[in-house]
């Protein structure tokens, strides 16, 4: 069971169960209690994870517009990773996904051409560093193959995009949130993360933008899980040939 956070010289632990529950290890505490009576024995307790982040909202959330929210691109000072879950974001692709289907040369998509991956070329070329990570279910559903084309001009631009079959692991099940989170190694307070969510065709209709401790946690969690089980757009595709 991997830890994915502690307090440091409060003795506290916290690790997060493939049932998807939180565990938390400590010195237990009851009150009342006097600053000598600390004891020196250490208990758990386990706490279904929606509990956990809801006692643990230090923070609280923020909605944004879709203008505030394109503008957290152009704030970020480190890293940004973005986290997918959904096997069909077609309502929001446009004209593109329609041409492909009906196997139609696309218009092109470059930073040349692409304000996005204008932003993208232009600040990895200043330092930044873009992250992105999709949980994939098998067979690919035809957006997802569309998606690998537009991922490969991602990486064009400066992009790492990796994918990770969701049978890879029994804990990806539990994941089905899309965000991005933003300066996760920046310890000068500047982590955050979007919580996204999509109307039923695949169009983001609501952004959440948050600074809780616990929410961090639970995104710093999922992404190292999915990036230490993803592999490289080519090295998927290569082994998906009739995809790309």
């Amino acid at each position: 069971m991997p830890e994915w956070d502690s307090e440091g010289d409060q003795g506290l632990h916290v690790y997060l169960s493939e049932r998807g529950t939180v565990v938390v290890q400590g010195a237990r505490v009851e009150a009342p209690l006097s600053p000598g009576d600390l004891p020196s024995g250490v208990e758990c307790v386990e706490i279904p994870l929606g509990v956990w982040l809801a006692a643990n909202e230090q923070l609280l959330a923020s909605e944004l517009t879709a203008e505030a929210f394109d503008e957290e691109f152009d704030r970020f000072t480190r890293t940004a990773f973005r986290l997918e879950t959904r096997q069909d974001y077609a309502g929001a692709t446009g004209p593109r996904y329609e041409y492909w289907r009906r196997g139609e040369p696309m218009p092109e998509r470059s930073p040349r051409t692409s304000p996005w991956l204008a932003r993208v070329a232009a600040t990895t070329s200043a330092g930044k560093r873009w992250q992105r990570a999709h949980v994939v279910d098998q067979p690919l559903s035809d957006y997802m193959r569309y998606e690998m084309v537009v991922y490969a001009e991602n990486v064009g631009a400066g992009e790492d995009v990796r994918i990770v079959d969701r049978a890879a692991h029994p804990t990806l099940s539990l994941l089905t949130e899309d965000f991005w989170l933003f300066d996760s190694d920046d310890r000068t307070g500047r982590e955050h993360a979007v919580f996204l969510e999509f109307d039923d065709g695949g169009y983001p209709i609501r952004y959440e933008r948050t600074s809780s401790s616990a929410r961090l946690l639970v995104c710093r969690w999922q992404r190292d899980l999915v990036w230490s089980l993803a592999v490289p757009l080519a090295e998927f595709l290569a082994g998906h040939d009739e995809h790309s």
